[in-house]
Parts: C-alpha cells; structure tokens; sequence
C-alpha cells in the first residue's frame, strides 16, 4: 500500500495490476483508497495482540523463520549474535 494525501486527509492506496489479476483469475479493482482514521483501530487492535507479553516470542520468531537461511559466511557477525538471542527466547 502507497501513502496518499487528499484535501489534507491521509489515505493508503492499494495498486493491484491488472496483468496479475488477469493471470490469477482474481477479480480486484485496479486501485483502492482506505482512509488512514479507517485503518488506524482495526491495525492498533492487531498490534496489540501480536506483541501481547504472552505472545511475543512467537512473534519474534515468526518472522525470523521466514528469513531466507544463509551460510554462515555470508551473515554479518552482529546477525549472528541476535539469532543466537533470538533462538533463545
């Protein structure tokens, strides 16, 4: 989604090409517009619950996992020590 401002409101606008529709069968119109006060309780809800303390170590790793895995030559030392914290919580 792509930041928009109009008559001094923000808004998000989501772009979906056509050619991926078309290719995906998926009906979408070509552009959408959600004004950010629509976005903004629903996304601080969301927020909320995945960084509950009783959540947060999933949370962590949930995107950790999802990282591409590397050799260990080709991590940066600083990478290497948080994945060691990381794997520990």
């Amino acid at each position: 989604m792509q930041s928009h401002q109009a008559h001094e409101t923000a808004y998000y606008r989501c772009r979906y090409p056509n050619e991926y529709a078309l290719a995906n069968h998926v009906q979408h119109p070509r552009n959408v517009y959600v004004a950010e006060r629509d976005i903004i309780p629903a996304l601080d809800s969301w927020l909320l619950k995945a960084f509950a303390p009783h959540r947060l170590t999933d949370t962590i790793r949930r995107p950790h996992a999802a990282q591409p895995h590397t050799g260990p030559d080709n991590v940066a030392p600083e990478i290497i020590a948080v994945n060691k914290i990381i794997c520990r919580v």
